[in-house]
């Protein structure tokens, strides 16, 4: 089983301990990359995280109807109350709206 890890060649924590470190674990094949070329994200999983998804969307059809798996892991909430610091940013770019797309797109979701 090959699973490839797309992640920024710059990250903070959420690439660190939600991506790279478990996936280092893992006794099979795992690549990480920060490419977006469809040949480098082909594998059997496509793993992701919510602070990077949209770097793979153009590709996320065509990997899909390849039979790549993909899974989109999700560190916090989606739609912010309104007291939220970044609720006016949340509002005013429509970033509920591309979240919520964005678990509709994925095959699974951690």
């Amino acid at each position: 089983m090959k699973i490839v890890c797309w992640i920024p060649k710059t990250y903070g924590g959420t690439g660190l301990y939600r991506i790279r470190m478990p996936h280092e674990l893992l006794d099979c094949e795992v690549v990480f990359t920060d490419s977006t070329l469809y040949p480098d994200l082909l594998g059997d999983i496509l793993f992701v995280s919510k602070a990077y998804f949209m770097a793979v969307m153009p590709e996320l059809s065509r990997l899909k109807k390849a039979g790549v798996k993909t899974i989109i892991d999700y560190d916090d909430y989606w739609s912010l109350p309104q007291d939220h610091i970044l609720y006016p940013m949340y509002r005013k770019n429509g970033t509920t709206k591309i979240l919520i797309d964005a678990l509709r797109e994925f095959d699974y979701v951690t």
